[in-house]
């Protein structure tokens, strides 16, 4: 068994529920994961950081792609991503523009709810791709006071972004 195939075995089924939760679509979303699988073996293990990290983005982004598809068929916008795609499109209509506009005001106000510590504890790990170990040496702390922000931070942002589960 290769590396990749037991990460993807560990995780397949939580990038399925994130994919579908994304994407709103079930079968789209098993579209995007076997796709995922396809790709990883194509990855070089030994050259990511973080396979497990490294598999979600790459499912995250075909979910993305598939999104866009979507889009260009004539599906509403609906995804904050995607709506900040399009925002950034010259053929985005005002309304995607706006909707755009209220995703980032709603990111940024619930980003600022957050404590100094746990935005640099959220943008060192999930901007700059840093693993808790390495984020808790830049910081000075623990890797699991690093994990414990992480958790907490995400329940926040979970809290205070509309549409959310609780």
């Amino acid at each position: 068994m290769s590396a990749w195939t037991a990460v993807f075995a560990a995780h397949a089924a939580a990038l399925r529920a994130v994919l579908t939760r994304v994407l709103g679509d079930a079968a789209l979303a098993e579209d995007c994961v076997q796709d995922t699988a396809l790709r990883l073996l194509d990855a070089d293990y030994d050259a990511v950081r973080d396979p497990r990290a490294f598999m979600f983005q790459v499912g995250y982004n075909l979910a993305r792609d598939a999104l866009r598809r979507r889009s260009v068929r004539g599906t509403a916008v609906d995804d904050p991503d995607q709506a900040i795609d399009a925002y950034s499109a010259d053929e985005a209509t005002p309304e995607v523009h706006v909707l755009a506009r209220e995703q980032l005001a709603n990111v940024q106000q619930a980003l600022s709810q957050l404590s100094e510590q746990r935005r640099r504890v959220l943008w060192l790990v999930r901007v700059e791709g840093l693993s808790l170990k390495e984020a808790a040496e830049a910081m000075g702390i623990t890797a699991k006071t690093v994990e414990n922000h992480m958790t907490q931070a995400l329940r926040q942002l979970l809290q205070h972004l509309p549409g959310s589960a609780p």
